[in-house]
């Protein structure tokens, strides 16, 4: 018998009253046994030799793609508070106001790229929507060339 096996014997020897009769108990092990097996094929199609390094990745990604919220949040209050200044004239200088406002829109736009395109590809993964590394180099490839486009329009 295979090793796993006497692990669901001890299972199930643990659980049942020591009177159960002998039928039930094949049963219940007969059954588990099934779950488990069942269980090892539907993982091993998703398990990848590299599981961990994909996992860290995915964790990294996620707590840049929570940086770049709260910056952008930071920016865009900035943005909004030098717009008003540079409309009323007050809160801050005209010339201070007119700089904050339009110096800090590449750091807007970059940030929001980032946290954009992060969450895309999250949400790609979720609906398995194409090839993981096609849609990460497209997503890359469409971050540059719209910040490259921002800064020549610039």
């Amino acid at each position: 018998m295979p090793p796993i096996y006497f692990h669901f014997l001890a299972i199930g020897f643990s659980s049942f009253a020591y009177n159960a009769p002998l039928s039930n108990l094949l049963l219940y092990q007969a059954f588990h046994m099934h779950l488990y097996l069942y269980h090892q094929l539907i993982t091993a199609q998703y398990k990848r030799p590299w599981g961990e390094y994909v996992l860290k990745v995915g964790r990294l990604l996620v707590k840049i793609n929570r940086i770049c919220a709260w910056m952008l949040l930071i920016f865009m209050i900035i943005f909004l508070i030098s717009g008003y200044a540079w409309w009323n004239g007050t809160l801050l200088t005209l010339q201070q106001a007119r700089h904050m406002h339009t110096e800090l829109d590449l750091y807007l736009v970059f940030f929001f790229l980032v946290h954009v395109l992060i969450s895309i590809r999250f949400a790609m993964a979720r609906w398995r929507v194409g090839h993981e590394q096609v849609v990460n180099l497209l997503l890359i490839g469409i971050g540059i060339l719209s910040f490259l486009f921002v800064l020549s329009i610039r």
